[in-house]
C-alpha cells in the first residue's frame, strides 16, 4: 500500500462522522445487541438466530428456517419484557423474523 493510501484510509478511519464511522458503530451496536438476545433466548434457539437489526419500535432477528421462526414467536410474549430491560431496547415493542443464514 502506498503511502497516500495508507494515510487515506487513516483519515477515513479517523475522521468522526464519515460513513465508515457510522457503519463501524453499526456493527458494533448489532453484535452489542446479538449478545444481548443470546442471553435471553431459549438455549435450543441460540445458535439458530441472530440480530439482522433494530429499529426504534422493533428487533429484527435472523433465524434459519420456518420452523424457528416459529419457536421464536411463541416465544416472544415472554421474550420481549426481559429484552426492554437492557437500555439499548427499552423501546421496542415487536420481534421480527426474517429467514436467512444465521452464522
Amino acid at each position: 500500500m502506498s503511502e497516500s493510501a495508507a494515510s487515506s484510509v487513516k483519515q477515513l478511519l479517523q475522521t468522526e462522522h464519515s460513513a465508515l464511522q457510522r457503519i463501524f458503530a453499526k456493527v458494533r451496536q448489532l453484535n452489542e445487541l446479538n449478545e444481548l438476545l443470546k442471553k435471553e433466548l431459549e438455549p435450543e434457539l441460540v445458535k439458530h438466530c441472530m440480530v439482522a437489526n433494530v429499529y426504534t419500535d422493533r428487533l429484527v432477528v435472523l433465524v434459519e428456517n420456518g420452523s424457528i421462526a416459529t419457536r421464536l414467536r411463541f416465544s416472544v410474549p415472554d421474550l420481549l419484557p426481559r429484552l426492554k430491560a437492557h437500555s439499548l431496547l427499552k423501546d421496542i415493542k415487536t420481534v421480527e423474523c426474517r429467514i436467512g443464514q444465521v452464522k
